[in-house]
């Protein structure tokens, strides 16, 4: 079943006033994605799932579960929660501590449906959603004896025991250890996938909504800012924002200009020097742009080439071996550039490196008024302090 959100809003009343959590979200996502919402803290993604949900009732908009429209303000339109065929999984998992497995699963069929499911009905399901789960043989334990990732399956099963067309997830693996999460996740994706249904996740990870998604949605203050594939969102990001919240990267700012060295071929003038790049072609000499370079994608070079294109040589001013590989900073035209060299090379600091910034993977964001909306530097700031955490 297809979600589609249209012109959704919703504000809430706090001591310091009125805050818009969703500012003219329009949004549709294909009958069976996994799509995941992502964002930072306070960003309004869960609001947006809630209100899917009928957990919280947007100020303006619409939604449409497939072709059902279950919310419109301006056609008087509110279709209860328990009207609406999906189901939800919260980040606290919300398990009852005085029931055991098979109730807390059965809770919705019980509870939730107007008793139009019979006893033997309502055991076949259980049953079946706890097989789903790898919880058979756990119907009559007391959610109380479960561990974390038990709980979450328990969470996950009364999500699914009604079979529904939608599933919502609320950061449901973030009560987990890292090396339950990294497991889970990829047993969660495979089990949404299992039953058809439609998925809506909410992560602030994002090696988590890489991991599970089909598409994910970069949300900011309330506002949509970019809609694509986890290889989109990360190899071609349309803002500084979601280029610094979804990995480690360098910024150098600088003005694209013509190199008649290079037959009036357009680069960026930088301040550790000109820059070539693919994406400079729609950009007009003159305009003011800024670069990312993933700490990843720079390449340590054993001998200038001939063809010294985006090659530069810097001063390593740290080097740390962290395994899968070291983690240096160089020095280059006075700017501190951070570099994931590979495990076997000797970096020594103080030592000169020459390294290579390939054209194919350095990032181009437009600034000025081609950027859809300013991201605060203090988001910005605390995005970049979790990455060095």
């Amino acid at each position: 079943m297809s979600v589609t959100i249209k012109n959704l809003q919703k504000t809430f009343t706090t001591s310091r006033g009125l805050v818009q959590a969703i500012r003219d979200l329009d949004l549709e996502i294909k009958d069976g994605e996994f799509f995941s919402l992502l964002g930072p803290s306070g960003c309004g993604k869960t609001t947006t799932i809630r209100c899917i949900a009928g957990l919280e009732t947007p100020d303006d908009g619409e939604i449409w579960l497939g072709d059902q429209m279950v919310y419109s303000k301006a056609r008087n339109k509110l279709v209860p929660a328990h009207q609406r065929k999906l189901g939800m999984v919260f980040q606290s998992y919300a398990i009852w501590p005085h029931m055991n497995v098979f109730d807390n699963i059965a809770f919705p069929m019980k509870h939730g449906s107007g008793g139009k499911y019979t006893k033997t009905e309502i055991e076949e399901s259980v049953t079946r959603a706890c097989k789903l789960v790898q919880l058979a043989g756990f119907e009559y334990r007391p959610s109380t004896q479960l561990s974390g990732g038990q709980q979450q399956r328990v969470a996950l099963a009364r999500c699914l025991v009604k079979d529904p067309n939608v599933v919502l997830l609320d950061e449901p693996l973030s009560n987990l250890d890292a090396k339950l999460r990294a497991e889970t996740r990829v047993e969660l994706r495979r089990l949404v996938k299992s039953i058809g249904a439609t998925a809506v996740y909410v992560t602030h990870d994002q090696v988590e909504a890489f991991a599970v998604s089909d598409r994910i949605g970069v949300m900011l203050n309330g506002e949509l800012i970019q809609v694509g594939t986890p290889q989109e969102i990360y190899l071609k990001p349309q803002h500084e924002f979601i280029a610094d919240f979804v990995g480690r990267i360098n910024f150098l700012d600088g003005t694209v200009v013509q190199d008649d060295n290079r037959q009036g071929e357009k680069v960026v003038e930088t301040q550790i020097g000109r820059l070539a790049s693919k994406d400079l072609e729609d950009i007009p000499a003159g305009n003011k742009v800024k670069i990312g370079v993933r700490a990843e994608n720079i390449k340590i070079l054993e001998k200038m080439p001939k063809d010294n294109e985006n090659c530069f040589t810097g001063v390593v001013k740290s080097a740390v071996f962290l395994g899968e590989y070291i983690s240096c900073e160089v020095e280059i035209g006075g700017q501190l550039i951070d570099i994931n060299g590979p495990p076997e090379h000797h970096i020594v600091v103080g030592s000169e490196i020459s390294v290579l910034l390939p054209r194919d993977l350095i990032v181009v964001i437009p600034c000025g008024d081609n950027v859809k909306c300013e991201i605060p530097e203090k988001i910005i700031r605390k995005s970049k302090e979790a990455h060095r955490k």
